[in-house]
């Protein structure tokens, strides 16, 4: 139990010479397997945990080449435990927040406008609003709407800033 938290920063850092060269995969299957070792339900059995660490260490003695015994723990704890997809994660991230982008960036940009037409906007000092112009011409980029989640990065900071 002791050597778990050992086994968690050796995963997240990666740092020594087992780790360089390492596949992509291998990888995957490390940071799985640092996903299980986090899980509620495997810290309730301890027969479990001391076989996965003793795997893991196994594995690292080999240098990750030999993970088939990891392979194999990992298939049973994602039948057991549920399994952990990373395209599941990704898919997350990927949904947009707004349904039409073009349409959500016009509305940015005349926002954007009608503030600096107004008297708060006018009152600002002239490097913020060289910046805020400049931030008008990147909305008005041909492009712009075409990266989704770009523009949902642009807006969150927007929302940020409004709200000072």
């Amino acid at each position: 139990m002791e050597r778990i938290p050992q086994i968690k920063i050796e995963i997240t850092e990666k740092k020594g010479k087992e780790w360089l060269g390492l596949q992509m995969t291998t990888e995957k299957q490390l940071e799985s397997l640092l996903w299980y070792l986090e899980h509620p339900k495997l810290q309730e059995n301890a027969k479990l945990l001391e076989e996965i660490t003793e795997l893991y260490f196994i594995a690292k003695a080999s240098g990750f080449t030999k993970m088939e015994g990891i392979i194999r723990k990992l298939d049973q704890l994602s039948i057991t435990l549920g399994k952990f997809d990373y395209a599941e994660e990704e898919e997350i991230e990927k949904k947009p927040k707004f349904l039409n982008y073009p349409q959500a960036v016009k509305e940015l940009r005349s926002k954007i406008e009608i503030l600096m037409q107004s008297p708060y906007g006018t009152s600002l000092p002239e490097t913020t609003q060289k910046s805020i112009i400049n931030f008008i011409n990147y909305l008005n980029h041909p492009d712009f709407a075409k990266k989704p989640k770009l523009f949902d990065d642009v807006y969150e900071k927007y929302e940020e800033v409004k709200s000072f």
